[in-house]
């Protein structure tokens, strides 16, 4: 084909929308990203830390996400100049246990596999609400993103929520898909 009949063919196909559209699991991605960057931004409207864990009214939520570089760049764009629970919300990058300082959420991604373990453990003590997409370590972080037939939902567990010092709003806990140590939980 020549170099103007490809041409015209991009044209076409461009003026037709086609090559526009995201293909349906890039558009899927994309649509998970912006949904749990924006449940990450609004869980802590939900939460109660100790009066020590925001030491002053200025003081912004720090949210730091582990791996997972696309909600990151979703929820720093979504957090510009915002306030959740009348404090700015400051999206951080944690690479490393020591960037646990100071944080009062963290998003541990699918990506970081078998590491998760080892920052769950650091941040047990602490008043850090944990957040992670990985089924099998939903019991030891606070809230557990799940896939529900493409929609995407959390589990909460009250005995992590306690273990960390945090309180979860009764609104938080109705809107869960499944609340481990709650007296419903059969598990």
């Amino acid at each position: 084909m020549s170099r103007c009949h490809a041409l015209v063919w991009a044209l076409l196909l461009l003026v037709a929308g086609l090559s526009a559209t995201p293909a349906p699991a890039q558009h899927e991605l994309t649509e998970e990203v912006r949904v749990k960057a924006a449940y990450l931004h609004k869980f802590p409207s939900f939460v109660e830390w100790p009066a020590a864990a925001l030491p002053s009214d200025g003081a912004p939520i720090v949210i730091g996400i582990a791996s997972a570089d696309a909600i990151f760049r979703e929820l720093e764009r979504i957090s510009k100049g915002r306030h959740v629970a009348g404090r700015l919300v400051e999206a951080r990058r944690v690479d490393g246990i020591r960037g646990l300082a100071g944080l009062h959420v963290l998003f541990i991604g699918r990506e970081m596999g078998s590491e998760a373990s080892l920052y769950l453990k650091a941040a047990q003590a602490l008043p850090i609400l944990t957040v992670a997409e990985h089924e099998p370590i939903e019991r030891l972080v606070i809230l557990n993103f799940l896939d529900r037939g493409g929609t995407v939902r959390f589990s909460a567990s009250l005995p992590a929520a306690e273990k960390a010092g945090l309180t979860l709003s009764s609104r938080l806990l109705a809107v869960a898909d499944h609340v481990h140590g709650s007296p419903r939980d059969k598990k």
